[in-house]
């Protein structure tokens, strides 16, 4: 259908019904129907923090906490006691099965995030390949000359590909990592260099993620001759831009120098920590952010034909989960309940909490929208 644009909202003409999209600063997207009401309801953010401080409290309360350790007790000796009693017979009917075991049984990894997809091998073997064929590969053209070539990049950290190693690249999740989300994260810096991260593990960088969509081809093709092993992807939306949506729908679908013939079976994710969207925003900034993650989805869905690289990367999607350190105090001295989406004015982070109801809403909505199109819906995970 036609695409009408007016300020904060978009009109599609489709068919005998009419349907507008408008976001206002509550932060959640409405669609309106001729008579500009809403056909979708969410609970509001006042119920969202009650039933959660409800869960909390539920939670919290002491006879209820000894009563499920005890529960939990009570089923790890039965299963022990079941080991002893049935554990050899069950192993001899397992093996009995013909042509089955652990490395012929289908398995699926659902959490995997595709920055880190491959093992530091892989990643060092690749790196190496790449500085030693391929040193002149412009990675940046904003630099002059040849100082925009992957061989000045890492003649200016002083590396050759000669000098590359596993302990240098430092990209293992090792026991340093517990309870240290800020070590983890350094993780997907090889060699701690920001710079390396966003030429090999990018999908939007100066060579349109060109690097990163060779080594995924290389893990799919590895997964394909596995035959056994299945992988969900998760790829990172941030809110920062509006074309977020349309360039890594681009990229998975091979529109361009990306990954080529949607075979990445992608799960993307709002990430909602630090190096997600900036600490200090600007005015609104927190109700840009929503906007820029759910309005290219809902005009995908409303009209298709319009977006049709984000309509068809929408298709292969199962779901959205959110990316935080919530073992980490936030420091604010006041509730992030006390103010919208719109209405954040200040420097700090809502809650986590805050940052949950918003997405959850915004998803339930465009459940209910593509249910009612007759299109895949999505999880919040």
């Amino acid at each position: 259908g036609q695409v009408c644009h007016t300020a904060g909202r978009a009109m599609f003409l489709g068919g005998a019904r009419k349907l507008e999209l408008e976001f206002g600063p509550d932060g959640i997207m409405k669609v309106l129907d001729e008579q500009r009401k809403s056909l979708f309801s969410v609970p509001s953010l006042a119920e969202f923090y009650a039933d959660s401080d409800s869960l909390f409290r539920i939670r919290t309360f002491g006879p209820l906490a000894s009563y499920c350790h005890g529960r939990l007790r009570l089923m790890q000796t039965r299963f022990e006691l079941y080991c002893m009693l049935c554990g050899e017979k069950e192993a001899d009917q397992v093996a009995k099965v013909g042509h089955r075991d652990f490395y012929n049984v289908r398995k699926v990894d659902t959490h995997v995030h595709h920055s880190a997809a491959m093992n530091a091998k892989h990643l060092l073997r690749f790196m190496k390949k790449k500085l030693k064929q391929f040193p002149h590969d412009v990675i940046d053209p904003s630099r002059p000359g040849k100082e925009g070539t992957l061989g000045a990049v890492f003649e200016s950290l002083g590396i050759t590909w000669e000098g590359l190693s596993l302990d240098r690249l430092q990209v293992w999740a090792d026991k340093s990592c517990k309870h240290r989300f800020d070590r983890f994260n350094n993780k997907y810096s090889p060699m701690g260099q920001n710079e390396l991260r966003n030429i090999f593990l990018k999908t939007d960088n100066a060579i349109g993620g060109r690097y990163l969509a060779e080594l995924t081809q290389e893990l799919i093709d590895d997964l394909e001759e596995s035959k056994y092993q299945h992988v969900e992807w998760r790829l990172s939306i941030y809110g920062r831009k509006r074309n977020e949506w349309e360039n890594l729908s681009r990229w998975v679908l091979g529109r361009g120098k990306g990954l080529g013939g949607g075979k990445a079976a992608a799960l993307p994710e709002p990430s909602l920590d630090d190096s997600g969207p900036e600490v200090v925003r600007p005015l609104q900034e927190h109700e840009v952010m929503l906007e820029n993650i759910f309005r290219p989805m809902f005009e995908a869905t409303l009209d298709p034909a319009a977006h049709p690289d984000v309509a068809e990367f929408l298709a292969n999607i199962s779901g959205f989960d959110t990316v935080d350190d919530e073992s980490a105090s936030s420091g604010r001295q006041f509730s992030s309940r006390r103010r919208l989406p719109g209405e954040w004015e200040i420097e700090e982070n809502p809650s986590y909490r805050y940052y949950a109801y918003y997405i959850k809403a915004n998803i339930h909505v465009l459940n209910a929208l593509r249910a009612l199109k007759g299109l895949n819906q999505f999880d919040f995970r």
